[in-house]
């Protein structure tokens, strides 16, 4: 029996305008820049011509997408029809499936569509994007997907049922946001558009000469430092406020619902976000803090799957993956209960952490030798003498570096999950259950081989927070860590990468 494939909604065309237009966006703004540049020297005809030209670039795609593409589900796969020329057809297995993925930009609400996106362990981006359905389509096929036998949806029934298991309010979503900064952020957009040539030389014709070199003749000592300092302060702010203002945007009525052993994340002002995944597929669990959050008693969890949890996979093209984050806000006495909720096979209330070695110093000491000296004799042709402080700064900073990876490094065993925190200023905690490890792996670096140390590196199939390393173990103890997982592992029987 052949399949049946289902063709997505005819809107997608008016969807898919955006994408193409944030695809040639350099593009359009070169020719844009040119034609302001040249003024009345081009012809009404060419700019008309240059406009038909973007325009059938940004139409065409979207027309064969929408004729080209289908789906069908069909003796327990997924397939995926694409392509007039060179035709394509995927087959997904179902129990393959890793994490099911809504989005929905500010103009699929307005339309009522959703894109769907479905990840496998193949990587950290979606194999596949259905864009775009209706609701009502996208429910059924997220329930035919997961095994779930499928209805109509009804979002006031959707709303009974779902358990919602976390959902942090518009206060701490701006604590969050008031915790970081955009400003580095903001500066390489800058530089990044700046770098083009055409906006290069419109900024620079901008610039009064004349002014520049009466600035160069100013002596250094008569210079408002006030006024610059004023000016960086006046722009950290702004990307202070862009960062609280953007957080409170990305994670506005975030929630985390949990249903037959699976948790759903939804979030978003203008563009939302849905992502479901089984609980027994999640691979590891990452918090991190900054040095701000730290002093607000506030983290960020993640958790990582054998898929993407929210990357996206176009034309061939695998987009740059974020890190996986499950809760944008994590305050310290709500911990506990979201690592029970996310690891719930483990009981990881209180870790029984351990030092690394202590010649983890001398380590970062004896590493950090011959890179002070080599800089330091490079730098001799321009410092002379200062060479030597050089040297020795470099070298306090080694040492620094030592003691305080000796004193913020750690490790624990508990549950049968390996457990690591690392960092000063940011602080990191890593858990990898033993069954979800794919492979361990002892190193030894030639400084460490000379105090007798080495790494464990625990694998799992994770697309991000892949690894989880403990530095520095004494080469006995690394030994005896690295077998007591591999064979944890080896008795797991959640190793096998099957989906829903």
């Amino acid at each position: 029996m052949n399949p049946v494939f289902h063709r997505i909604h005819p809107l997608t065309i008016v969807i898919e305008l955006p994408r193409a237009l944030r695809q040639l966006f350099v593009v359009i703004l070169i020719v844009g820049v040119q034609i302001f540049q040249r003024g009345s020297t081009d012809s009404e005809t060419q700019v008309e011509l240059y406009l038909s030209l973007l325009g059938l670039a940004v139409v065409i795609p979207a027309l064969l997408r929408y004729f080209s593409y289908g789906y069908a589900i069909h003796q327990g796969n997924l397939l995926i029809k694409s392509g007039i020329i060179t035709k394509n057809l995927r087959t997904i297995p179902l129990d393959r499936i890793q994490n099911i993925n809504f989005k929905r930009t500010l103009l699929h609400r307005l339309l009522g569509l959703v894109d769907v996106q479905i990840e496998t362990a193949a990587g950290g981006a979606a194999e596949a994007a259905i864009s775009a359905l209706t609701d009502e389509q996208a429910h059924v096929l997220r329930a035919q997907l997961t095994g779930e036998r499928p209805r109509s949806y009804s979002p006031v029934l959707e709303a009974r049922d779902k358990k919602i298991v976390y959902k942090p309010t518009i206060w701490e979503i701006l604590l969050v946001g008031a915790s970081e900064n955009r400003a580095l952020t903001i500066l390489a957009a800058i530089f990044g558009l700046l770098a083009l040539p055409p906006f290069q030389q419109t900024f620079f014709n901008a610039i009064d000469r004349d002014t520049i070199r009466t600035a160069a003749r100013v002596p250094a000592q008569q210079q408002n430092w006030m006024l610059w300092g004023g000016l960086m302060l006046a722009f950290f702010a702004i990307g202070w406020v862009v960062s609280i203002v953007s957080t409170f945007v990305k994670y506005f009525d975030f929630e985390i619902t949990e249903k037959d052993g699976k948790i759903k994340r939804a979030y978003g002002l203008f563009n939302h976000f849905e992502n479901t995944v089984p609980l027994r597929r999640i691979q590891t669990v990452h918090v991190s803090q900054n040095f701000v959050q730290r002093w607000l008693n506030i983290s960020k969890m993640y958790v990582a799957t054998a898929g993407g949890f929210g990357g996206e996979k176009r034309n061939e093209e695998v987009q740059i993956q974020t890190a996986p984050l499950l809760t944008p806000v994590l305050r310290e006495s709500e911990r506990d209960r979201m690592m029970r909720l996310t690891l719930p096979k483990y009981d990881l209330s209180a870790p029984e952490w351990r030092e690394v070695s202590k010649s983890t110093f001398w380590r970062h000491l004896r590493s950090g030798f011959l890179p002070s000296v080599a800089i330091s004799l490079i730098s001799v042709y321009w410092l002379k003498w200062g060479a030597a402080g050089v040297f020795v700064g470099l070298m306090a900073l080694a040492a620094f570096s030592g003691y305080i990876y000796w004193r913020t490094a750690r490790w624990a065993q508990v549950s049968g999950v390996l457990a690591t925190r690392v960092g000063w200023l940011k602080r990191q905690w890593n858990f990898l259950p033993g069954d979800k490890i794919q492979a361990v792996t002892i190193s030894q670096t030639p400084t460490q081989r000379v105090f007798k140390l080495a790494t464990v590196t625990c694998s799992s199939a994770a697309a991000t927070f892949q690894s989880t390393e403990i530095d520095d173990l004494p080469v006995d103890e690394a030994v005896r860590v690295a077998t007591e997982f591999h064979e944890v592992s080896a008795r797991g029987r959640d190793s096998l990468l099957d989906g829903f």
